[in-house]
Order: structure tokens, then C-alpha cells, then sequence
């Protein structure tokens, strides 16, 4: 019931340096293992891959669940 009325702050800030886990989900989207920056935080989070095009649209969105910090 709270985090309807204020949600919790996103688990990857703006700014942030991404890995995509290497999980069933990340592996069949074709994300798991690659490095990316964090554009927009939340709960599906946009990422801007290292070393690929931007996406015509913009950055596409990923479910923080199947992300990791990079270090």
C-alpha cells in the first residue's frame, strides 16, 4: 500500500553502469553479459548498450530484475 502512494527509489540511478544477468529471460532477449548505461530509472529501466546503434526510437527498456551493477 505505500509504495503505491510513494514508490521506493530505483534500484539503478540514472548514470549507472549495467550488466545484463545471465539469466533465461536476458539470454532468449539477447542482453545477458553486455554493458550499458543507465538513460532512465525505474522499475523497467532504459539502457543505452555499450558499443551498439542507438535503437531508432530510443533506448529500449529492461526490467531491473535482470540487470546487475558493473564493476
Amino acid at each position: 500500500v505505500l509504495h503505491s502512494m510513494k514508490a521506493p527509489p530505483p534500484k539503478f540511478p540514472a548514470g549507472s553502469l549495467v550488466r545484463g544477468k545471465d539469466n533465461k529471460r536476458a539470454t532468449r532477449c539477447g542482453y545477458a553479459g553486455k554493458i550499458g548505461l543507465v538513460v532512465e530509472a525505474g522499475e523497467y529501466s532504459k539502457i543505452q548498450w555499450v558499443g551498439e546503434p542507438a535503437h531508432p526510437s530510443g533506448p529500449q527498456r529492461y526490467p531491473s530484475r535482470d540487470l546487475e551493477k558493473a564493476s
